[in-house]
């Protein structure tokens, strides 16, 4: 009842300047304290170019990664209704951002249907900003988000249209990330050599930039890669050179991935025991980070090392619990897994 008679004096005794400026400070605040918690969350990665201050807004500052993440699950809704707001309000050049500063927290928490819907509105807005930068930076994203979702011809047409406007524009920390997503999208569909190709290729964009952080996440995928390809020793040197690079980053996050994946190359080698030590490794910096499908991952992973070794209660046991994440984020992962979970019941 109070909120309802705040909007009703509001619409009554403000004048439009006054409320033009309280819009610009909530959607600003919003902005800013999302883009504080994207910072605390995955701190490597290059942040949008700053929305400039706005008088009157005090964005909220977080100690950890924890309030990070509870200050963005419990605005989720929000965050949307602002970016919508923005757009509204013709306001493109905020409305952009919002989704931008939300990626650390959709990609962590595997929140693909809000990374897609947000995203496909902050193309437009950008577009509408005539930014750019802006447009490529939610192409590249987008790219990523249905990659993730194995929708990988979406990926690579989204990643291909930013790449274009990357290299255009000359940045090469954009065109290393487009280059990798782009990738990605070949990996997925079993163009091995296509993807080893353009791998190699965002390593070398990440060093023109010097984006160490880029260059760690691009050798663990280029490692999987040559896993699939059969090419184990050149697999394990990359990926052991992602883990030394994330390591000295300290982005546990990209280490638990590069974990994961140096797990994946020795249980294919059959080395059970090297597998068992990096899936555990993965495994307490995915719960640490609550990177929820990374966890799962590690979760598959050693399932396999424990049916490797004759071990297949435990082996169940292990994919039953990957299984319920991999349900719960909706990942199509989830199918193959509880076939393997009934094949060692029975």
């Amino acid at each position: 009842l109070v909120r309802i008679y705040a909007a009703e004096r509001a619409a009554v005794d403000t004048a439009q300047p006054e409320r033009d400026d309280a819009v610009e400070r909530v959607l600003a605040w919003y902005l800013h304290t999302a883009d504080a918690a994207g910072a605390v969350l995955m701190p490597a990665r290059r942040r949008a170019r700053p929305y400039p201050p706005v008088a009157g807004c005090r964005p909220l500052a977080f100690p950890s990664r924890e309030r990070a993440l509870a200050w963005c699950e419990a605005e989720r809704a929000n965050l949307g209704a602002a970016l919508d707001r923005a757009i509204e309000a013709g306001r493109h050049a905020l409305a952009w951002r919002i989704p931008l500063a939300l990626w650390d927290f959709f990609y962590l928490r595997s929140h693909w249907t809000d990374w897609v819907d947000t995203h496909r509105r902050g193309l437009l807005a950008a577009r509408g900003d005539g930014d750019r930068t802006g447009e490529a930076g939610m192409l590249t994203s987008l790219g990523h988000a249905y990659w993730e979702m194995g929708r990988f011809d979406d990926a690579l047409a989204s990643a291909r249209d930013g790449l274009r406007i990357w290299r255009a524009i000359g940045d090469r920390w954009g065109e290393g990330i487009a280059r990798h997503i782009l990738a990605g999208g070949y990996r997925g569909l079993l163009r091995l050599t296509d993807a080893v190709d353009h791998y190699r290729r965002a390593l070398a964009a990440h060093e023109l930039a010097d984006n160490h952080w880029g260059a760690g996440w691009t050798l663990t995928s280029l490692g999987a890669a040559y896993r699939e390809l059969g090419r184990f020793r050149d697999a394990l040197d990359v990926t052991g050179r992602a883990c030394a690079l994330l390591r000295e980053l300290g982005d546990q996050h990209g280490l638990g991935a590069a974990l994961n994946a140096l797990g994946d190359i020795h249980e294919a080698l059959g080395q059970f025991d090297d597998a068992a030590v990096h899936f555990r490794q993965a495994l307490r910096i995915h719960r640490t980070t609550a990177n929820r499908w990374g966890e799962a991952w590690s979760l598959r992973g050693i399932g396999l090392v424990m049916r490797g070794t004759g071990r297949p209660g435990m082996a169940g046991a292990c994919w039953r619990l990957a299984v319920h994440i991999f349900d719960d984020l909706g990942d199509p992962r989830a199918a193959e897994i509880h076939r393997w979970s009934r094949l060692v019941s029975e």
